[in-house]
């Protein structure tokens, strides 16, 4: 099969910076391999915000609108649940989920996480997954396991983002032969980001703080960390006045600017710890919610910075860390990046 048309299933219409940017660089991916990319437009329901958790919603989404129009998403029609999908499902010679945590139940039970495999789909369709994140290193969603073991066994080709989700296709679901393969952000160039910025770098000695996880033992986390580098905390940090809310409204643009534009990146975002890394920062990752460290941790193992990883429990010591050796990063990175372009490429012969 000679794959001319495909469709991408992930959280492709969220504000969320990091879910665009993933989103962004698989379809850039494929579209470099002659593929026709389309995103099912699907999406999770929204919770109900207050009038000032509108405007904040309404901006946000502003961004991430204008970022997909900038770089050209295209969409097939609208569905609003399975019944909608299994009665006229959209057509495309593949269908690829992931990444993000697409296969996280505790985020697409919102809707139906048997969509996120494929449920709606007849038997003839090839459909992959593409760094697939459960989001967690255990599964605990057992009442869904007889139907995602069926749905699993009908995927041409199955990878995962992080070695946990190996173990759980294997022992949870029965499915052998899984791939490992990286984030899509991943399989962006340092110049692919640095072109998304569209202007001049102006190197701030200051902290880009960006958390999506915030918590008192964080805060102490990053106040420790500034304290220890005598260098001032910008960013999203604690949003605690609604000055610091609008403050932080703004496009990926802009995060990944402050991201290059810092002395020291600190963070709990796996995809601020992405750019970090292809932009060759000092950066340090504190704690996410408890249980979400799984896809962090896995990263940062995978090439070899690990002690950038500051637990709760960590004697935090940031001027005597070990220099980032970033000639060795990329050569792991471009190791990972072949091995995740050939998995692609496999998929749409």
């Amino acid at each position: 099969m000679n794959v001319k048309t495909a469709i991408i299933l992930t959280f492709s219409k969220d504000d969320n910076r990091g879910a665009n940017l993933q989103a962004y660089a698989l379809k850039k991916s494929l579209e470099q391999l002659g593929v026709d990319v389309r995103f099912l437009d699907i999406q999770l329901p929204k919770k109900k915000a207050n009038i000032k958790g509108q405007i904040v919603e309404r901006i946000k989404n502003w961004c991430a609108i204008s970022f997909r129009k900038r770089f050209g998403f295209k969409y097939t029609e609208e569905y609003t649940n399975a019944q909608e999908l299994c009665i006229n499902p959209p057509k495309a010679d593949l269908f690829i989920v992931g990444s993000d945590q697409v296969w996280n139940p505790d985020i697409t039970k919102k809707i139906d996480p048997r969509i996120y495999f494929f449920s709606f789909l007849s038997d003839d369709v090839r459909r992959i997954s593409y760094a697939a994140s459960f989001g967690k290193s255990k599964w605990d969603n057992t009442e869904y396991d007889r139907d995602i073991a069926m749905l699993l066994s009908k995927f041409y080709k199955i990878s995962v983002r992080e070695d946990t989700g190996i173990d759980i296709c294997n022992k949870v679901f029965g499915i052998n032969n899984v791939n490992e393969c990286v984030d899509p952000s991943l399989l962006l160039t340092r110049q692919d980001l640095l072109d998304i910025i569209d202007k001049n770098i102006s190197p701030k000695n200051q902290i880009y703080s960006y958390l999506l996880y915030k918590s008192t033992a964080v805060y102490k986390l990053v106040e420790e960390v500034a304290n220890q580098t005598k260098l001032k905390i910008t960013g999203e940090y604690k949003n605690n006045s609604l000055i610091d809310k609008f403050s932080g409204l703004h496009g990926i643009e802009t995060w990944i600017r402050n991201i290059a534009e810092a002395a020291l990146v600190v963070t709990n975002s796996f995809h601020t710890t992405v750019v970090s890394i292809l932009l060759h920062k000092n950066f340090v990752v504190v704690p996410p919610v408890d249980g979400r460290e799984t896809r962090l941790i896995s990263l940062l193992s995978k090439l070899g910075v690990k002690d950038r990883y500051i637990g709760y429990n960590s004697d935090v010591d940031i001027n005597n860390l070990p220099s980032i050796n970033y000639d060795k990063i990329d050569s792991k990175i471009a190791e990972l990046k072949s091995q995740s372009l050939k998995f692609i490429a496999d998929s749409i012969r």
